[in-house]
């Protein structure tokens, strides 16, 4: 899971903008947009070539898809689910990780029917917010093998 769209980890042409809304802090994107120029940003986070390199497969999306990282509006899977209502989708009054992990888990829905995809070793990773996401869809998702929650920090991996 990204916090700036797919297209921020690559600068591959095909991958196609995102059209959630965005955080201010996403380089290459303006007015809350994906635009061209957040293409590629945020690739030295991401060695796509290497992880391919060696093996593996990677498959990520985009956390403002499932639901916007803000306070003020839910316009992802909350908003679907209240159909509209205002008072069933209330941004204050809801759990943005749990969306997260549900997005993770409709992930590996895809993954398990992918011949090319050894579905015993699928695993979730994520940095602070993404890694609670990445070890909460582990916890409840026995299809996932593993979790590198990547300092999580408080309320997540953090020893006590």
């Amino acid at each position: 899971m990204d916090f700036c769209g797919n297209q921020a980890i690559t600068d591959d042409p095909r991958v196609p903008l995102a059209h959630s809304w965005m955080t201010k802090g996403c380089p290459g994107c303006s007015n809350n947009a994906a635009t061209e120029g957040s293409r590629g940003t945020q690739a030295t986070n991401w060695p796509l070539k290497e992880i391919v390199h060696r093996g593996y497969a990677l498959a990520a999306f985009y956390s403002g898809d499932i639901d916007s990282d803000r306070p003020d509006a839910s316009t992802g899977i909350y908003a679907w689910l209240a159909a509209g209502d205002p008072s069933k989708n209330n941004p204050t009054n809801r759990g943005t990780i749990a969306a997260w992990t549900w997005g993770f888990q409709r992930c590996v829905d895809y993954l398990v029917t992918e011949p090319r995809v050894d579905s015993n070793r699928i695993a979730a990773l994520g940095h602070s917010r993404n890694g609670k996401t990445a070890l909460l869809a582990a916890a409840f998702d026995e299809r996932i093998a593993i979790a590198f929650p990547h300092q999580a920090g408080c309320g997540g991996s953090a020893p006590s």
